[in-house]
């Protein structure tokens, strides 16, 4: 987008569109303003320039500093000490004391012990079936009878399959995952329409749904805060899955 009026009325008109939005939906508006130029972004040809990119820079500093405008720094002088030594205790007691108790107890390799430390420090795990499905179950309702009628513990799409090549080759199979979608809570109708036969997300499509009802905006933040989180407890465990011993990345 060459024109440089234009691209400026573009991104002052999505701003003015979030705000606008943030009276239908109780979400603050900087983070309106995030996810529509995220999807502006991927959906109209607003390329970054130098001039954007300064704008961006100094939007962040003035949030920054506007956030830390609002400390008292008295109080946190006076309780700067006890502040930070709880901070540090929440952070490496769980962790630790997982570890600890995997490894010297258990008897479990450094590499699994790491994977408990971090998980159960922070999240729960949990050893158990996976149902393998053909199609998305999105109701927590359904999630509920699936569970009562296979004892599963979670429900994919994926490792079904996996397993299947593992049983003709005569492998030994297992399957990680972690829960992007709780079972008490239910997917949004529009994310379902918006999964694509190849597991992308159709953009538009949820860009459509979000314009017809803004009510949904919560929802799709909701489910899109559940998916990183779940993204990141996976990448963590990669490192120390290939650390142990006779794991090695799958040559496709």
């Amino acid at each position: 987008m060459d024109n440089v009026w234009f691209a400026s009325a573009l991104w002052i008109g999505l701003a003015l569109v979030a705000a606008s939005l943030q009276a239908w939906v109780a979400v603050s508006v900087a983070l309106l303003e995030i996810i529509i130029g995220a999807i502006a972004g991927n959906l109209v040809d607003l390329t970054l320039t130098p001039w954007v990119n300064y704008l961006a820079g100094f939007g962040a500093i003035l949030l920054t500093f506007l956030a830390g405008a609002e400390i008292d720094a008295k109080v946190i002088r006076r309780h700067f000490g006890s502040t930070m030594a709880i901070g540090a205790v929440g952070f490496f007691a769980p962790y630790l004391g997982v570890l600890a108790w995997a490894h010297f107890i258990s008897g479990r390799p450094w590499p699994q012990a790491q994977i408990a430390g971090i998980a159960l420090g922070r999240r729960r795990v949990v050893r158990g079936l996976l149902a393998g499905v053909e199609e998305v179950v999105a109701a927590s309702d359904c999630k509920a009878a699936l569970h009562l009628e296979t004892g599963a513990a979670a429900v994919d799409m994926e490792s079904h399959i996996a397993a299947a090549y593992a049983s003709e080759a005569d492998l030994p199979f297992a399957a990680l995952r972690v829960i992007s979608d709780p079972a008490h809570r239910a997917l949004p109708a529009f994310a379902r329409k918006a999964i694509k036969p190849n597991g992308d997300l159709d953009l538009r499509q949820i860009v459509g749904s979000v314009v017809r009802n803004p009510r949904t905006l919560r929802a799709l933040v909701s489910t899109g805060i559940d998916f990183n989180r779940a993204l990141r407890s996976l990448r963590g465990c990669r490192s120390f899955l290939l650390g142990s011993s006779g794991l090695v990345t799958a040559d496709l």
